[in-house]
């Protein structure tokens, strides 16, 4: 008896909450993702002008944030390795907003102690974005998201 007032109260909802435009749009969104497939390799993103375009992007982004520089390598010294990730990042509505490149180090190839001393990692905690996320909603504050071409801290 209870599954089914259950049940009944959820299909309520959706006839409530759920139109056909919103309907049409998350089928949208879903033909969207399934069209697209992000590159897993340079060889895939450099074979379309976008994948070109974010790695030039993320290229140029390091270069006009001096990020990095040419150094030569101590004696008996091997270079970390690197690569391409990329992601194709979507509007709301299933559209592409943009191609988007990181270039990466494959810092598990370090030692701790050989290859470095210190660790840092600059994402957020989820504890940290949780409780900024209490505090806006106890102080009745408006939040927006937004995403960063190139954050740099």
């Amino acid at each position: 008896m209870e599954d089914k007032l259950t049940i009944g109260l959820e299909v309520k909802f959706l006839l409530n909450e759920v139109s056909y435009q919103s309907l049409e749009d998350a089928l949208s969104y879903l033909t969207t993702l399934s069209s697209l497939t992000e590159p897993s390799s340079f060889e895939q993103a450099s074979k379309d002008n976008s994948g070109i375009l974010a790695m030039d992007q993320e290229i140029q982004a390091l270069s006009d944030n001096m990020t990095w520089e040419i150094v030569d390598l101590p004696n008996g010294k091997t270079p970390i390795d690197f690569k391409w990730v990329c992601k194709i990042k979507l509007k709301a509505d299933g559209c592409v907003e943009r191609y988007k490149a990181k270039l990466v180090a494959k810092g598990f190839t370090q030692q701790a102690g050989v290859d470095y001393h210190n660790t840092f990692s600059h994402v957020v905690k989820m504890v940290t974005v949780r409780c900024v996320v209490a505090l806006i909603a106890q102080s009745n504050w408006y939040m927006f998201q937004m995403d960063f071409h190139n954050a740099f801290l």
